[in-house]
């Protein structure tokens, strides 16, 4: 069987997160120094100003869900 040829992967990034760090870490219940130090010890090296954080989510379920209702909203009358 076949179909048609797929194309070179593209990749993907879904930020599960974005805003200033004094609003995660009033979310999270942690102080903002020590919010960023645990960040900075486990975020990938990375030269600039941003930071990266890879991690695997134990239940990817509700970041999905919301980017189909973000990519469903374009659908709307």
């Amino acid at each position: 069987m076949s179909g048609p040829k797929l194309s070179t992967p593209a990749k993907v990034e879904l930020v599960a997160w974005s805003g200033d760090v004094s609003q995660l870490s009033a979310r999270l219940g942690i102080s903002e120094p020590i919010l960023t130090a645990r960040l900075k010890a486990i975020a990938q090296t990375q030269s600039g100003s941003r930071l990266v954080v890879t991690a695997n989510p134990a239940n990817i379920g509700p970041i999905l869900a919301a980017l189909v209702r973000r990519m469903n909203e374009g659908d709307r009358p």
